[in-house]
């Protein structure tokens, strides 16, 4: 649980990057009509996060619902840990696959930016 928690907080970063960059000064709209393929990838990365997290949220419920609401997980909640440990490492994995994704996309993106900046000193 260390690791995913670990993961989520770096995707969390990753996207918080991300959204810095839509939101920055840059025109997003320009981007989107001079590279699709950056839009489309953007796209599916933002998808497969939200159907991620969605899967891990209703996996931790289920364990949190054995918990009764206490802080410490009685024995049939550890017990469905220990069973549900592949589904949890099968998120963890795609967790992994997820930031790369991401870290991809932040390169893309930081790659048009300076492409695009190097567009407009070279016709100053």
């Amino acid at each position: 649980m260390v690791a995913i928690s670990s993961e989520a907080l770096i995707m969390g970063a990753s996207l918080s990057r991300i959204q810095a960059f839509v939101l920055s000064d840059q025109d997003p709209k320009m981007l989107i009509q001079s590279r699709p393929d950056i839009a489309a990838i953007l796209d599916k990365s933002l998808i497969g996060c939200m159907v991620l997290f969605s899967c891990l949220e209703q996996e931790i419920a289920k364990v949190s619902k054995l918990a009764g609401g206490q802080d410490a997980l009685n024995w049939k909640a550890k017990a469905r840990v220990v069973w549900k440990h592949e589904t949890f490492q099968d998120l963890l994995n795609g967790m992994r696959g997820q930031q790369v994704a991401l870290s991809v996309l932040l390169q893309l993106l930081q790659m048009f930016v300076e492409d695009s900046c190097a567009y407009d000193w070279r016709n100053r």
